[in-house]
Formats: structure tokens, C-alpha cells, sequence
């Protein structure tokens, strides 16, 4: 049961913090030179894609876990979901501002 527990938290810690290491990226990338902010937005693009492949797997591995915790997951998918980000990257303009060129 403790361990469960300690599970939860850090589990929700790592999605906490990957969702709010890839909106800084987002946002920080209009101050960024050309080639910088475009790296940025395909390097967080990239960090998406690949803790949506690790949820995918988890949820193969560990459904109960998952449907345990499964508000804070929808939250992250749906904050943090390579089709959002793709959303986000195409009207970056109007969302965050103009990026350097």
C-alpha cells in the first residue's frame, strides 16, 4: 500500500513536470534565434512524442495503475499530446507571439 503510494506521487510528479518543461520550452522559443526556436519546437515535439509512446506502454503493462491515476493522465495527453503540440506549433503565432527570424 505505501509503495503504491510513492508510486502516485512520483508518477505525478514526472507528468507535472515534463507538461511544465514542455510549455517553458514552447513559450521560450519566440526569444530564441531562427534556428534555435525551430530546434526547441522539434525538440519538445520529439519529448511528446515519445512520453505519449511510454503512456502507450504503460498502459499495456500496468492498466490498473493508469486507470487509478487516469484524471492526471487525460490531463497530460491532452496537454501534452503530439497532435496538440503540432495544433500549438501551427497557430504559435497567434497563441505565444511572432518567432524571431
Amino acid at each position: 500500500m505505501k509503495i503504491q503510494k510513492i508510486l502516485k506521487v512520483v508518477y505525478v510528479s514526472i507528468l507535472f513536470l515534463v507538461t511544465v518543461f514542455i510549455w517553458e520550452q514552447m513559450y521560450s522559443a519566440q526569444f530564441l534565434e531562427y534556428d534555435k526556436n525551430y530546434g526547441v519546437l522539434l525538440s519538445v515535439f520529439l519529448i511528446s512524442v515519445v512520453a505519449f509512446v511510454i503512456l502507450t506502454i504503460m498502459w499495456f503493462k500496468v492498466r490498473a495503475f493508469i486507470e487509478q491515476n487516469s484524471f492526471v493522465t487525460i490531463l497530460f495527453v491532452v496537454m501534452t499530446s503530439p497532435l496538440t503540440l503540432l495544433f500549438i506549433i501551427y497557430f504559435y503565432q497567434d497563441i505565444f507571439g511572432k518567432l524571431k527570424v
